[in-house]
């Protein structure tokens, strides 16, 4: 929060977190049959925008620290060419901001998680462990979650950042109104030709009991229509 530039923290991150993906489906602990280069390419393409032929380069007989530098200059150089695109002092700026967004959201998870945890941590004492030593055990792990899971979501959010060129249309004012957007003299007298008419019904006559009908017999109302 010191700084305006987390530029080499971040390609630390970025390099930590695509090189702990990479291990979870390309590891030197295991046989190359039971690689799983395509698991690989189909996370690094959904979760981090970026297409990488990792089965075609162990085909080539690329070694597995080969195969991650060659992914690692891949991110980093496009990460260069969005800041060339967009200027290095907006780089900067967005990737402090990504870094602060993350870090604030799920800061309060992780706190409302530690409370609870506070609370239902003296249970432990019935199944004979101790309540504090289960409590900073737990705390820890929680923690850790918590700083790997901030790291994944800001290095997918600035490998996901998409710079596009959009040209700003400015809105017209009623001066600059061409003939087809206002309409013209004959086109409003026709306009008012077709509304539809509106007709006033007429109010009914109130008529006294006793007073002459208005049909015209002579007879009082009553007696006739009423």
């Amino acid at each position: 929060m010191g700084t305006e530039d987390v530029k080499e923290r971040y390609e630390t991150i970025r390099d930590g977190v695509i090189s702990d993906l990479f291990y979870e489906f390309i590891s030197p602990k295991k046989l190359e049959v039971d690689w799983d280069a395509e698991g690989l390419e189909t996370a690094l393409a959904e979760n981090y925008s970026s297409v990488v032929p990792v089965q075609k380069s162990i085909d080539q007989g690329l070694d597995i620290n080969e195969i991650l530098n060659m992914i690692l200059r891949g991110f980093s150089a496009s990460h260069e060419v969005k800041e060339a695109a967009i200027s290095s002092e907006t780089m900067r700026t967005f990737e402090k901001a990504v870094m602060l967004r993350a870090l604030d959201h799920h800061w309060k998870d992780h706190l409302a998680v530690m409370d609870q945890l506070r609370q239902s941590v003296n249970l432990r004492g019935y199944g004979q462990k101790n309540p504090v030593q289960e409590y900073k055990r737990e705390s820890f792990l929680m923690f850790t979650v918590l700083l790997e899971t901030i790291n994944i979501e800001m290095v997918k959010a600035l490998c996901s950042l998409d710079i596009k060129q959009t040209n700003v249309q400015p809105v017209p004012s009623p001066k600059t109104l061409t003939s087809r957007e206002t309409p013209s003299f004959s086109q409003k007298k026709k306009l008012i030709a077709e509304r539809p008419k509106i007709t006033k019904q007429p109010s009914k006559l109130k008529v006294g009991r006793n007073d002459p009908c208005p049909c015209g017999s002579g007879k009082k109302y009553k007696q006739c229509h009423g």
